[in-house]
């Protein structure tokens, strides 16, 4: 995980192994803003359900879906694969 050239920071999530989707974008959308945030503290809940963000991608789905949104500060795009990238950079330059 870490800044891409584009300043997109990306993560790795694995569905059979990691905590929930929701805490994995959480945390990448924290580190492309350059904060720390809890998921109780994440703004991206103020626009997104973790529940279903969590179903859609869970390791039993086995779909090819692609998510791409934006917050008010943030862009944020989940890629399916052996296990998911998430891609997430801030809107506002900062970090």
């Amino acid at each position: 995980m870490g800044p891409t050239d584009t300043g997109e920071i990306r993560n790795w999530y694995d569905p059979r192994r990691d905590r929930e989707l929701s805490d994995a974008v959480c945390n990448a959308v924290a580190k492309a803003k350059g904060t720390d945030l809890t998921k109780a503290e994440c703004e991206l809940f103020e626009d997104v359900d973790p529940a279903a963000l969590d179903g859609l991608f869970r390791a039993s789905a086995g779909g090819h879906t692609t998510l791409t949104f934006n917050t008010a500060d943030t862009v944020v795009r989940i890629t399916p694969g052996r296990t998911y990238e998430i891609r997430a950079a801030s809107l506002t330059g900062e970090k």
